[in-house]
C-alpha cells in the first residue's frame, strides 16, 4: 500500500505469532468455560448455548478457510501455506480512485485491508454511490 514492505518483525508477528495466540485463546476459552452468572443468578441453559454458538460461529470460519485454501493448493506444505495466506491477483482496492492510483504507481499484489475482488467492485460501483465507503 505504501510501496514498501513492512518490517520483518511485523511480518513474522502478523503471519505466525498472532494466529497461534488467537487459536490458543479460542481453544483455551472452550476448555476453561465457566457458565455465566450475575451474582447468585445462573443464566438458563439456552442462553449459554447461544453464547457458545456465537463465539464459535464467529471464530471457526477463519481457520477452516485457511485449511481449505491450504489443502486445495499444489506443492509442498510450506509453499501451500504461503500461497493460501496471500491475496489473489484479482483483488484490488474497493474505491475506483484508489484502484487507479494503485495502477498508476505500478503496485501489484495489494495486501491491505478493505479489499474486494475487481468483479465485485465493478458491479458495486455500477449500482451504488461510492461516497458511502468514505
Amino acid at each position: 500500500m505504501t510501496g514498501r514492505r513492512p518490517p520483518l518483525v511485523l511480518r513474522l508477528v502478523s503471519s505466525y505469532v498472532t494466529p497461534v495466540i488467537l487459536c490458543a485463546a479460542l481453544i483455551l476459552s472452550l476448555f476453561k468455560y465457566d457458565p455465566p452468572s450475575y451474582g447468585e443468578y445462573m443464566y438458563p441453559e439456552y442462553a449459554k448455548i447461544i453464547g457458545i454458538l456465537l463465539a464459535v460461529g464467529i471464530s471457526v470460519p477463519i481457520p477452516l478457510m485457511f485449511i481449505y485454501q491450504t489443502l486445495k493448493r499444489k506443492g509442498g506444505l510450506r509453499q501451500r501455506m504461503r500461497l493460501a495466506s496471500k491475496p489473489t491477483s484479482e483483488w484490488s482496492p474497493l474505491i475506483v480512485e484508489d484502484r487507479c492510483k494503485e495502477q498508476a504507481d505500478g503496485q501489484s499484489g495489494n495486501t491491505s485491508i478493505g479489499l474486494m475482488s475487481q468483479t465485485d467492485a465493478v458491479a458495486d460501483t455500477d449500482d451504488h454511490d461510492l461516497t458511502r465507503y468514505m
